[in-house]
């Protein structure tokens, strides 16, 4: 099954739309992320796991922001990443993991345009830290044109 973009929930105004990639493999997580997503007005295309995560990322360009699961079947999270920062390097990335002693964070802090949340946490805080990842994006191609 080729992912392809679905939108779930509004619509946002105006052609600033983001689209978000979400590669997560436990079916009740992915299907909470994706209506969270979606009810802010992004346009959210879920896959469950990191070899969809690059098939979408690749067939689609990139994408604004990819929420990976660290640990998924086929190919991690990280593994995942590094495809697709290659292939379309102007995404931003948050990395989820409910392995508290992921030996991945120190890793991804070195990263640009990363971010990473241990589970569990909580709507609010997912929903932030997104928004700092876009509004990070949207400060760095200000500081460009400018």
């Amino acid at each position: 099954m080729a992912p392809t973009d679905r939108m779930v929930g509004r619509p946002a105004e105006g052609p600033a739309q983001v689209h978000v990639l979400l590669a997560e493999d436990d079916p009740a997580v992915r299907a909470l992320f994706e209506r969270l997503l979606a009810a802010q007005g992004w346009a959210v295309c879920a896959v469950t796991d990191g070899l969809e995560a690059v098939e979408a990322w690749t067939s689609r360009g990139g994408y604004d922001l990819a929420v990976l699961d660290v640990r998924m079947p086929r190919l991690n999270g990280y593994e995942a990443f590094l495809q697709m920062r290659a292939a379309a390097p102007g995404g931003r990335f948050l990395f989820v993991s409910g392995y508290a002693a992921d030996e991945l964070e120190p890793r991804l802090a070195r990263e640009e345009g990363v971010a990473y949340m241990a589970k569990p946490f909580d709507s609010d805080a997912l929903l932030e830290r997104l928004s700092a990842l876009l509004a990070d994006a949207a400060a760095r191609v200000g500081k460009e044109e400018g």
